[in-house]
Order: C-alpha cells, then structure tokens, then sequence
C-alpha cells in the first residue's frame, strides 16, 4: 500500500512538472500562421540556427523566408535530386544549408549538396563519376558507389 502511494505520488509530481508552463522574465512569443503545408509528401519547414528565418522544402523547390512569412530566395532542384528532408542541416552560422539525397529513392550514388544562402548557389559536394548509374542495374564491377548520408556540421 504504500508502495504505490509513493508510485502514484511521484507520478503526479512529475505531471504536474511536466504540464507547469514554464515563464520567462521579459520574453514574449507571438504566433504566426502561414499557408504552408509540412510533412505529407516532400514537403518541410527548417528554422535556422539564430532564429531570423525558415526554409520550406516543397519537393522541387527549396525556399527562404522571414520569420513573418514573406518568401526570399528559392531555388529550383534539379529533377536528378531527390531531397532526403531527413537530413537537412543548417550550419551554425546560419548562412548555410546542407542535405543529402535519397537514396532509397533512385538507388544510385547519393551526394551531399550545399545551399549557400547568401550567394544562392547550390553546390555538390560530393560529386561521383558514376551518378547516373543504377546500383541495382549495374553490372561493371569496376564501378564503385558511394552513399552519401546526413551531413553533419
């Protein structure tokens, strides 16, 4: 009897912990909807680092925007990337963007691409001379494949 008195006492210190709205002195949050949709299909939003701005990933195009919802630069994906929204990454610094492709998608040798945000220039970073080679219908065993996943900063 005890036993669970003490069980159900220390639950209930820790739900009521868990649901206490935490207040910060001098801090205010303010709420922002935006007509954009993350999570079905190849769709995501990524805040940056420092906070000032997102990017939303829209299968085939790779935006910026303001934290109240007004679009900057994009660029368009080439239809040979396949973006793995897994894996993008912001750098600290918040000036970059990194992300590999999918490779359960295309089942070829996967790179590693960098979105350089001030320059707006998408660079791969591990380019191969075999990229357009089917890891499943390749049948030179010459041909090495590398797969490229989750850049890390």
């Amino acid at each position: 009897m005890c036993r669970s008195f003490l069980v159900i006492t220390v639950l209930a210190l820790g739900l009521s912990i868990v649901f206490t709205p935490v207040h910060a002195a001098g801090w205010t949050a303010q709420a922002t909807t935006l007509d954009l949709i993350a999570g079905p299909g190849n769709t995501a939003a990524f805040l940056a680092p420092d906070g000032s701005r997102f990017a939303y990933l829209n299968n085939r195009e790779l935006c910026l925007y303001s934290l109240s919802g007004e679009k900057r630069d994009c660029i368009a994906l080439d239809r040979d990337i396949h973006v793995n929204p897994e894996t993008l990454r912001w750098s600290p610094d918040s000036t970059k963007l990194a992300f590999s492709e999918d490779f359960i998608y295309s089942f070829r040798d996967s790179d590693i691409w960098l979105y350089d945000t001030e320059t707006n220039a998408l660079t791969d970073v591990t380019p191969a001379p075999n990229r357009d080679v089917s890891i499943l219908a390749n049948k030179d065993p010459a041909v090495s494949f590398t797969i490229d996943m989750v850049p890390q900063w």
